[in-house]
């Protein structure tokens, strides 16, 4: 017959007391492990192998572990490599939690050191390490005085929730929160080329990660454009322009010499107020300049 085993006294250490490594096992039949809320258990973490590095309670025979809002204690003496687990409770099936640290929960409480998400799935007790906040984001540009569009920024790994901060020169771009992503917003303002900016990414367990962002700006205004070909032969590619393009309808339009691409591809149709071609040039295309 099954019977429910209530454990009380002062503390459980796998490893012994003095900082030694172990594995303490627990059977019992299909019945119960019950903790007493007042009885801590306290492991030792300097890796993730069970019985080598890091101390466990491995449950046998089907025995459920009662954690029954005990107190825990971790002594980290080494982290985990950012993505490890270590399984310092291995059991078939575990109930309630310890004191103050429920499923996704952060340990250790508090400022940093470095922190573990507690986790109790599958009948297991482990702490994993999370791995840092990645975020990419593709080629952007806007034009000055539009409002800029651009899809929402959405960060992964580390632990959420996150937050977001910018800087950069001039400071017109801003960041709004949308759950855990972050649709970028602003006024475009000038000056037209590339324009950098830095965006800082916190996660819940307190670390940051610094993140370059660069776009691109294109003067919207008529204005007086020499084609550099700095990317490739296309005319609407912004940097093959001085400054930022493409040309608006109105502007001035120089094709000078000095740039090693000569052959303008996808010349649009386009009414411009002066054009200055110099001999070499070959503009082509489905429109027409006027």
């Amino acid at each position: 017959q099954p019977v429910a085993a209530t454990i009380t006294g002062a503390r459980i250490q796998p490893g012994g007391p003095g900082g030694g490594i172990g594995i303490l096992e627990i059977s019992g039949g299909a019945g119960a492990f019950v903790l007493h809320p007042n009885l801590s258990m306290e492991f030792d973490l300097s890796g993730n192998i069970p019985g080598v590095t890091h101390d466990q309670v491995k449950s046998v025979g089907g025995l459920t572990v009662d954690l029954n809002g005990a107190p825990l204690s971790v002594s980290i003496k080494s982290n985990l490599i950012r993505g490890q687990s270590a399984t310092l409770i291995d059991a078939d099936a575990i109930n309630g939690t310890f004191s103050g640290y429920p499923e996704g929960s952060l340990y250790p409480t508090g400022p940093p050191p470095v922190k573990y998400v507690v986790s109790y799935a599958g009948g297991d007790f482990t702490l994993t390490r999370p791995t840092l906040v990645t975020l990419s984001a593709g080629a952007l540009s806007g034009t000055i005085g539009q409002v800029f569009s651009a899809p929402a920024l959405a960060p992964a790994g580390g632990v959420t929730p996150y937050s977001l901060s910018i800087s950069g020169e001039p400071a017109w771009l801003m960041g709004t929160q949308d759950g855990n992503t972050f649709p970028l917003t602003g006024t475009v303002a000038g000056p037209a080329g590339v324009q950098n900016f830095t965006l800082r990414v916190a996660d819940a367990a307190g670390q940051v990660a610094n993140f370059p962002l660069a776009i691109t700006v294109i003067n919207g205004a008529p204005g007086d454009y020499s084609w550099t070909g700095s990317v490739d032969s296309d005319w609407s590619s912004p940097m093959n322009w001085s400054p930022a393009g493409p040309p608006s309808p109105g502007s001035i339009v120089r094709f000078l010499s000095g740039p090693s691409i000569t052959n303008v591809t996808n010349v649009p149709t386009i009414s411009l107020d002066f054009v200055e071609i110099t001999d070499g040039y070959s503009l082509s295309g489905s429109g027409l300049l006027t």
